[in-house]
């Protein structure tokens, strides 16, 4: 609000005249009469000079407190506002990655295939095969979605040739699109499928010269709700040129690959939380599983159906022992052997004819005949032994 500094300064202007018309009007009395009636006059336009300034600070404040309460106000609603656009910019992301999320599994619907994979892991007591197409960084986000899938058709054939390929239950085409935003999207997938036991299959092709495959696993082990179990292999280089026979055994190879990793983490399953019998020496013994060096790994399992009574010891080492041999693990062959020998002396047990006559030729093979001596005439003591018990 403007000061009305107009009046004021007429008024201070013409108090000089209005002063000399008093004097005029009392020029009759004294001197001193006249001076009292001046200061008088005087004071009372310095009173009503400062009442009117008063009033127009009092009135300058009042504006000044509705004006800063207009202001908060405004300034508290373009807060709220700001808010308002920050919650539905967010309610509109959150709701775009659920849309994005849903988009993973088949049809947009993640309950129908959480129901399926409970179906097909019979409640959960083996684990499901899921198997994404591989994502090509040569197409968009939107072709790859539509693209012919890659890879899957040759790993779920290679499964289902398998062996093994009741330990797990193979669900092809519940995953609808590649994982493109990879961490994510195996991160969804798990929220879905959280307290299933899950082996996913899912890969990256580079640039169409090479393949990063991975496997993603958890409720493997014991634990619930335990961290997930990564294996990636790669990158593995893919053939080049037009004959398609090469891209054909190419996708045979990664196929038989990717199959014979799922059925270790399946094996493992099946140790750890059914209680079965190790079957790696099998595995390794039929040529199925020929990854030299990974023997190392896998004799873990067997230390522990061992430790949980699931295998004799004896049966157990002779287990490892063969296992070793077709891993190519020579050394590590012999020594189970040996260490089966001098537990098999020394037990109650009965050993079955046929571990022993295993045990004896795993170390015929190894070149330590003393030792399949000692286990040829155990195993004779031990027949004759089985024979009197029974007469």
């Amino acid at each position: 609000m403007e000061l009305p500094l107009g009046e004021m300064v007429q008024s201070l202007l013409s108090l000089s005249g209005h002063v000399l018309d008093l004097y005029k009007y009392k020029k009759d009395g004294t001197f001193a009469e006249q001076q009292q009636l001046v200061a008088a006059l005087q004071q009372q336009d310095r009173e009503q000079i400062a009442a009117h300034a008063a009033e127009v600070e009092s009135m300058q404040s009042d504006t000044r407190i509705r004006e800063g309460g207009l202001f908060r106000q405004l300034d508290l609603q373009v807060e709220v506002g700001r808010t308002n656009i920050d919650l539905h910019r967010q309610l509109v992301a959150r709701r775009l990655q659920r849309e994005d999320e849903r988009a993973l599994f088949r049809n947009n619907d993640p309950e129908t295939v959480r129901q399926s994979v409970v179906e097909i892991t019979m409640g959960g007591s083996r684990p499901a095969l899921l198997i994404a197409p591989f994502h090509r960084d040569d197409l968009t986000t939107e072709q790859n979605q539509t693209a012919i899938p890659s890879f899957r058709m040759n790993i779920r054939r290679q499964w289902i040739t398998k062996p093994w390929s009741e330990d797990l239950g193979c669900l092809d085409g519940a995953l609808a699109r590649p994982l493109s935003d990879t961490d994510a999207d195996v991160l969804a997938i798990r929220r879905v499928l959280a307290d299933l036991p899950v082996v996913l299959i899912y890969g990256d092709i580079q640039s169409q010269q090479r393949v990063w495959a991975s496997i993603v696993a958890w409720n493997i082990a014991e634990i619930e709700d335990g961290p997930s179990i990564n294996l990636n292999l790669g990158p593995i280089r893919m053939p080049q040129g037009q004959d398609p026979t090469l891209r054909i055994e190419f996708e045979d190879t990664l196929g038989d690959m990717m199959s014979m990793a799922a059925a270790i983490f399946a094996e493992w399953f099946h140790v750890l939380r059914q209680g079965r019998v190790p079957r790696f020496h099998e595995h390794f013994r039929n040529g199925y599983l020929n990854l030299a060096r990974a023997g190392a790994v896998y004799a873990v399992a067997y230390d522990v159906a061992i430790r949980r009574g699931q295998l004799s010891e004896v049966v157990g080492r002779i287990h490892q022992a063969d296992m070793f041999a077709a891993a190519e693990l020579p050394d590590k062959a012999v020594e189970a052997a040996r260490r089966a020998v001098e537990l098999a002396e020394s037990c109650l047990d009965i050993v079955p004819v046929r571990e022993m006559r295993r045990l004896c030729a795993l170390l015929v093979e190894a070149g330590d005949g003393h030792k399949a001596k000692e286990a040829g005439l155990l195993l004779k003591r031990k027949t004759a032994a089985v024979i009197n018990d029974f007469r």
